[in-house]
């Protein structure tokens, strides 16, 4: 099955859209994203060494394949921009009940607001990961439960950075 590649105009910038159906709302959002990004940028980041596990082609990303000293594809997760989530404490319930504080980090490009959010709440990632990754400004972390601090917070995100910056974490 060959994939299909569209141009669109979204807000004044040309992106491409490859697949076999028609973007959904979601990626029309994505993509609307990207036209607003490619508006405001000056240079997406670039290929360097840093971008290759040890044992990997050292002359392309491992993740978009561009090759060293190339612009990175705007959709690689190297491609990064600052998120700040606000951080809440959980209730008997699991729910939300308190924000105790926020948390910055670099997170993917190309991920949206859902996306953001589930990674850090329903995905792999472990709460536990923020004590090294990112800026946390707050009340003192909860007591670990289970294990973790996933059973014991949430993220929602609050704002989403406008410039690009490798992703290098």
């Amino acid at each position: 099955m060959s994939e299909t590649v569209r141009h669109f105009n979204v807000d004044g910038a040309s992106v491409q859209w490859r697949g076999d159906r028609d973007p959904s709302p979601r990626d029309m959002e994505a993509l609307r994203d990207m036209a607003a990004a490619m508006k405001r940028m000056t240079t997406i980041p670039l290929v360097t060494k840093q971008d290759q596990p040890p044992g990997g082609d050292p002359s392309e990303c491992f993740w978009c394949r561009a090759r060293e000293g190339k612009p990175h594809s705007i959709e690689c997760v190297r491609v990064g921009r600052e998120v700040t989530f606000g951080v809440y404490v959980l209730d008997d319930e699991g729910k939300p009940a308190r924000r105790i504080g926020s948390w910055t980090n670099l997170e993917p490009w190309s991920a949206d607001v859902e996306t953001n959010e589930f990674m850090r709440n329903e995905g792999s990632w472990c709460a536990d990961n923020m004590r090294d990754e990112g800026i946390y400004d707050g009340e003192p972390l909860p007591e670990v439960v289970d294990g973790c601090l996933c059973n014991s917070l949430r993220f929602k995100v609050e704002r989403r950075g406008e410039e690009m910056c490798p992703n290098r974490g």
